[in-house]
């Protein structure tokens, strides 16, 4: 079930999951010592966690269009060339939500919590923000009746332009490497999955 509900929550399917090999860190560790970064204003990281929290609301309520329309351009693209376009993105996540809800199970709440880790992209004049989330579920077995709550915790990925008054778009990092995160930003550090990414979790609640 913690696995599913992941896949759906990441609006589209990823790759599978990789490793870097360790030549590979070496190498773009020392590219990471020639980049020269903005730091990133703690208003841009509180910015980001608004709009990763109105994202969450927009799901919960449905609007998958909405959703859809904000994904990252580039994550958009790729996505949309690997399930056949831009309408079967929404098709497929208004299918899965509706999967989850045929077998008892519903989101009850969204919260992004405080962003700790942000990027200057600057091979694309961008903001970057790791920002963590929590989901809350309900699943109600449908040969009991039993009801069972859990807590999701994951993330999703802000990014917007630099230039003032730009837009948030949005990576679900949920079923997403870090090496396929750097795939589409190389200019992150090696070792972002050892203290800038934030930490993924299923657990019960009472």
């Amino acid at each position: 079930m913690h696995t599913k509900l992941l896949v759906v929550l990441a609006v589209l399917i990823t790759g599978t999951v990789s490793h870097a090999q360790s030549g590979s860190v070496l190498g773009a560790r020392e590219l990471e010592r020639e980049i020269k970064r903005e730091p990133v204003p703690a208003s841009i990281l509180a910015d980001a966690v608004n709009a990763v929290q109105k994202l969450g609301d927009d799901t919960l309520r449905g609007k998958f269009a909405e959703v859809v329309d904000q994904l990252y351009p580039r994550y958009q693209k790729r996505a949309a060339k690997k399930l056949g376009g831009h309408l079967e993105l929404e098709k497929q996540l208004r299918q899965a939500v509706a999967d989850l809800a045929a077998g008892g199970i519903t989101i009850t709440g969204f919260s992004a919590e405080p962003a700790l880790y942000g990027f200057d992209i600057p091979e694309f004049s961008e903001w970057l923000v790791f920002v963590p989330t929590t989901r809350i579920i309900r699943r109600i077995d449908t040969a009991t009746g039993l009801v069972e709550r859990g807590e999701i915790k994951d993330y999703q990925i802000a990014v917007r332009k630099k230039a003032e008054g730009s837009d948030w778009s949005f990576i679900n990092g949920s079923t997403m490497s870090s090496r396929e995160i750097r795939s589409l930003f190389n200019s992150l550090p090696a070792d972002i999955e050892n203290f800038a990414i934030p930490a993924k979790s299923y657990r019960k609640l009472p």
